[in-house]
């Protein structure tokens, strides 16, 4: 059965519910961290500017700014910190009330139920599928929030600063959601293919070992080891496509990346040695800087979203995989 996205969604957030309050926590501790990464560039545009000045700068001034950059970045860390400990107490509850309620599920089972459902998948939907839906409460949830809360707040302090250099920028980005939309799909498919071999591996292994002596007996070794070689093959086949189709994607978004580099690069030295107006805006030195900083971030985001939403589908094919246990 291949469920839908948002149909796993919706049995996922039953168990995050009751820690609704903590989420909350957590959210407002991103917001701070959010808040760094659109202040900072402002503040080394703001720095080159008064160093760079003809006029010459007050050093009270240039200390003043260091020490609010330093504890901006200090407060931060901290928010960061206190959310990732959180974010792990709050993962580790929400799997456990999971593992009890799937284990309570077999348990109820009829024996002819039982009987159809080997061993070796049962374990893993306790264990190895259960974790990896761990991840997705510890990790990839509000860092998907927090890269797209980046996404927008860095490109809204673009606009301000400098609206002619951000639609250069947002010209690449129709290729970003291109590229998405296409990884999106084959990347469902390469992680269905990892899970499906991992679990013929888990149930062979552990039907064999508890069975050697039988196989020991009829001598069938050559023919299990024979049989256990091609399941691993078709594994590392499937990891591998998975390998492939995530390690397609990140280079084309970080070429996207060093275009833009290049671009801004280039308009902002033309600008700048001539005098150059573009779309009516003078391009400073102080512009360039924070520029460069938040082309960065820009795509920094983009290029985790990618990653953060590798390890969702993967968290989505190890849901498939425990619902199908409720639904036998």
């Amino acid at each position: 059965r291949h469920m839908k996205d948002g149909e796993i969604i919706k049995r996922l957030l039953k168990y995050a519910k009751p820690y609704t309050k903590s989420f909350i926590v957590v959210f407002l501790l991103m917001i701070v961290s959010i808040a760094h990464e659109i202040i900072s560039p402002l503040i080394m545009g703001d720095l080159v500017e008064t160093i760079g000045g003809k006029d010459g700068f007050e050093l009270s001034y240039l200390f003043y700014a260091i020490i609010t950059y330093v504890a901006i970045l200090i407060v931060s860390l901290l928010s960061t910190y206190a959310q990732s400990i959180m974010l792990q107490k709050t993962g580790q509850r929400i799997v456990s009330n999971m593992r009890e309620d799937l284990y309570e599920h077999i348990s109820s089972l009829s024996h002819n139920q039982l009987n159809k459902i080997p061993v070796g998948t049962l374990v893993t939907r306790v264990t190895n599928d259960t974790n990896s839906i761990s991840i997705t409460f510890t990790n990839i949830i509000v860092n998907l929030l927090k890269n797209c809360f980046i996404i927008i707040g860095v490109l809204a302090a673009m606009l301000i600063l400098n609206y002619m250099l951000t639609l250069m920028v947002l010209c690449f980005v129709p290729f970003v959601v291109i590229f998405a939309f296409v990884f999106r799909k084959f990347s469902r498919k390469a992680h269905r293919k990892v899970k499906n071999g991992t679990t013929d591996i888990n149930i062979f292994l552990s039907e064999h070992l508890s069975g050697m002596k039988i196989i020991q007996i009829f001598n069938r070794e050559e023919r299990k080891q024979q049989t256990f070689e091609e399941k691993n093959s078709t594994l590392r086949k499937a990891k591998l496509g998975q390998m492939f189709v995530f390690g397609i994607f990140r280079p084309m978004v970080y070429m996207l990346y060093i275009s833009s580099v290049l671009c801004l690069f280039y308009f902002g030295a033309k600008g700048y040695l001539n005098n150059t107006v573009f779309l009516g805006q003078t391009i400073a030195v102080n512009v360039i800087v924070s520029f460069y900083q938040y082309i960065n971030k820009f795509f920094t985001p983009i290029q985790n979203l990618a990653e953060q939403f590798n390890r969702l589908q993967a968290t989505f094919a190890s849901a498939e995989k425990i619902y199908k246990i409720y639904f036998r």
